[in-house]
């Protein structure tokens, strides 16, 4: 069996980090505390990030003060301990250094790796800030395990952090269409691969014709997976599939699709040209499936068609 190597060349937005999280250093408080006078830490600013120059802009974590017993540990980086650190309740304008964004709406313009990194500082404050009070009991959490942990000190029941699975698919049919669908209140235009979450006792490939049926009356016969991304809006990890399907007729009959067709190569090439056809920016799973579809079998790579038709006046 042929087993691909990782990360390979172009993977998804926020994967494959140069960050080691060691995990067996969030229980070391010594060992994290002697690092300090060389840590810094991403402050977080109502889920905007500070970005300058396609980088993540940080700051010396002995700056924060007792503000650190509520940071989060993220690991080393840059061989530094670097901290994730939820600041919303001050002005951001305490710090005229920092410019804080969008992480989405920047990831185009972002290093990579820097990228990565911003997107775990993300989903972490996202995971803290849903979770200061116990699911069971609904008494006060506490931060532990470097922000690993928090625990409920009234029933002691620990929550460890989560994020919910989702899966993207590009659904081809016998004459080699893919399926697109888009949502109500998307840019005129734009379309993309179905998706949808993984419901309890469900399993991801089980999740793939689910949603596929429901969201497009479309049968699935057969699947690989392609791989995965981490995706903190606000806090999802997408698991990119290719499938086949039976060539029917897409059938919208709920609320979570405005329309959904084939669309062939040609198709989309013409659709690109013309500018009537949007597909989502190449940082995302979804682009990286139509692009694996679309490039087995036509001349121009689908990054260089894109390209050429943004060049078009």
């Amino acid at each position: 069996m042929s087993i691909p190597d990782y990360p390979g060349a172009m993977p998804p937005g926020f994967a494959a980090s140069s960050l080691d999280r060691r995990a067996h250093w969030r229980s070391r408080a010594e060992q994290l505390a002697e690092e300090l006078d060389q840590a810094a830490v991403i402050p977080v600013h109502r889920y905007r990030l500070p970005i300058r120059d396609g980088q993540a802009q940080m700051l010396p974590a002995n700056s924060f003060g007792a503000e650190l017993a509520e940071a989060i540990w993220l690991g080393h980086w840059q061989e530094r301990s670097v901290y994730a650190l939820d600041v919303s309740g001050r002005s951001s304008e305490e710090w005229p250094e920092l410019q804080f964004a969008d992480l989405r709406g920047s990831a185009m313009r972002l290093d990579p790796d820097h990228a990565t990194v911003l997107a775990y500082a993300r989903a972490m404050v996202y995971w803290h800030r849903q979770h200061r009070h116990c699911g069971r009991c609904g008494g006060p959490t506490r931060i532990e395990q470097a922000g690993h942990v928090r625990r409920c000190p009234s029933c002691d029941v620990e929550h460890y952090p989560r994020t919910d699975p989702s899966m993207l698919v590009m659904v081809t049919d016998d004459q080699d269409r893919g399926l697109l669908g888009r949502q109500p209140g998307w840019p005129p235009g734009f379309w993309s691969v179905l998706a949808g979450f993984v419901e309890p006792g469900e399993s991801i490939e089980d999740a793939v014709v689910r949603e596929v049926w429901e969201e497009a009356r479309i049968r699935v016969t057969g699947m690989r997976y392609v791989t995965s991304q981490p995706w903190p809006f606000p806090a999802s990890v997408l698991m990119g599939f290719q499938a086949r399907g039976i060539a029917d007729t897409p059938q919208v009959e709920q609320d979570e699709l405005e329309a959904a067709g084939w669309y062939s190569r040609a198709d989309i090439v013409a659709g690109l040209t013309s500018r009537e056809l949007f597909l989502p920016p190449p940082f995302t799973l979804s682009w990286r499936l139509v692009e694996d579809w679309f490039d087995q079998d036509w001349d121009i790579p689908l990054r260089d068609l894109v390209g050429l038709a943004k060049q078009r006046p």
